[in-house]
């Protein structure tokens, strides 16, 4: 659970053994933000991707 939500949200993260996840964040049993992350190799370095629905993908 995320430790700096606004007041009434609330954060899930979720990671599987492959290095991939998800992030949901709910106010009110509503879908605030999703979340899909994985990791990835790219020219010999690895990042994490991130998809936010509907966005291009952010890499670290």
């Amino acid at each position: 659970m995320r430790l700096n939500n606004t007041e009434g949200n609330k954060t899930f993260e979720t990671w599987n053994p492959d290095f991939s996840g998800i992030r949901i964040t709910i106010k009110d049993k509503k879908t605030l933000y999703k979340e899909i992350m994985s990791a990835v190799e790219i020219k010999d370095m690895l990042y994490l991707k991130v998809n936010f629905i509907g966005e291009k993908p952010i890499f670290f």
